[in-house]
């Protein structure tokens, strides 16, 4: 998200692609994950490791109280933070042998730097989370955007083919023109791809990405609104607590962060919001805060010594 947002304020023209990984999760008939459980884990942290997710399980329980116990039979489970991060070191090496070949491609990486942490030399234009990836590319019209689309689904799906595991292939992608003849770019862009079988992925103005929507230039608006009508929702919800006098305040506020502001502003650390979005959510939070405390902030402010408290 920042990579995009300076390349917007630089006015300059680039393309970010989303993929998806059919079989992301490997079920027990492949061998991606035991394979690497085996290189990276001596006994007897493989063999758990490797029934973590070869058996994994989960119970059920119904309306009336009875529960059965499920045997998953697929590997791990999505959602499961551990299965995510082993899934992530499979794949890894395959992502990295994809970017070796979109440069045999001649296509020019200006995002390659080194991480000052680790010293690693790493490509700030690929964005890897368990099996959803994102690559942004530097493109000159709608054209050039086509093919660098095309070449980077090519080199990933050919690098990742090797582990057993194979592209969607409607992939989602973003293009962003600017300058003179930016929207002419950006309509040839949309309409020639998704109307040429040929082309590569469904491309438009917004992409699912990591459960949100992201959006193309100017649109950050539509996630200030959808985090304030999903707030709103929250605080309703809840709406019989905040007057419940008989729950102290103290525990009231801890419930208004968890539950309500949490839904607010959750993940904006991988935004970057102008100063009057941010204004938008901060006055929706103190809106509530106020009705939360119904005044009492600001009821004592001098003590009885006439010191400020």
């Amino acid at each position: 998200m920042l990579l995009c947002w300076r390349l917007e304020n630089a006015k300059i023209n680039h393309i970010q692609c989303f993929f998806d990984i059919k079989n992301a999760f490997p079920s027990v008939s492949r061998a991606s994950i035991d394979h690497m459980l085996t290189q990276q884990f001596d006994e007897p942290d493989n063999a758990f490791l490797h029934q973590h997710h070869a058996a994994a399980v989960m119970n059920v329980t119904d309306d009336q109280g009875d529960s059965a116990l499920l045997k998953v039979g697929s590997g791990s489970m999505q959602g499961d933070s551990i299965a995510g991060a082993i899934f992530g070191q499979v794949l890894g090496p395959y992502m990295t042998e994809g970017l070796r070949r979109i440069r045999g491609c001649d296509h020019h990486w200006p995002f390659e730097t080194d991480d000052f942490l680790t010293g690693d030399h790493v490509n700030t234009a690929l964005a890897l989370y368990a099996d959803d990836v994102s690559v942004v590319a530097e493109v000159v019209d709608a054209e050039d955007a086509a093919n660098v689309a095309k070449d980077f689904f090519w080199a990933i799906a050919s690098a990742i083919k090797p582990a057993s595991l194979s592209l969607k292939r409607d992939i989602s992608v973003i293009p962003m023109f600017f300058g003179k003849g930016a929207q002419r770019q950006m309509q040839q862009a949309i309409n020639n791809n998704n109307n040429n079988n040929r082309g590569a992925g469904t491309w438009g103005t917004t992409a699912k990405y990591l459960g949100c929507e992201v959006f193309a230039k100017k649109c950050d608006a539509r996630e200030v609104t959808a985090r304030i009508r999903a707030a709103n929702t929250a605080w309703f919800a809840l709406s019989g607590l905040w007057f419940e006098h008989d729950v102290p305040l103290r525990s009231r506020i801890r419930i208004f962060k968890a539950n309500v502001a949490s839904v607010l502003l959750a993940g904006l650390e991988a935004y970057v919001l102008s100063d009057a979005q941010i204004q938008r959510l901060e006055s929706w939070r103190m809106a509530k805060v106020r009705i939360l405390i119904e005044g009492k902030g600001t009821v004592k402010i001098i003590s009885a010594g006439g010191t400020l408290r």
